[in-house]
């Protein structure tokens, strides 16, 4: 069993929702990740770690590499809602 301390550090979000979403992405591909969180930011905002073993840690890079995400698709993913749309003004 893997001790705590060898997880290694994929991504740093702010919003925990989006963490659980690219969570949920990597264990899609069978890499398992766990979330902490993080350093408490400017304006009492904190973020949160998505991690993973030492032993998957570049297929998670190499993953998220070719997912670039927008911040409407992340919004998505966190909470299935395509928000305001322009064509609504």
């Amino acid at each position: 069993m893997a001790a705590e301390s060898n997880w290694q550090s994929v991504i740093t979000v702010l919003d925990v929702r989006v963490a659980h979403s690219i969570a949920e992405l990597l264990e899609a591909e069978m890499i398992a990740a766990r979330i902490d969180r993080g350093l408490q930011m400017t304006g009492a905002t904190s973020s949160w770690t998505v991690s993973v073993s030492p032993e998957q840690l570049d297929t998670a890079w190499n993953l998220l590499s070719r997912s670039q995400f927008t911040e409407t698709e992340l919004t998505f993913l966190a909470t299935g809602e395509l928000g305001e749309s322009v064509d609504n003004v």
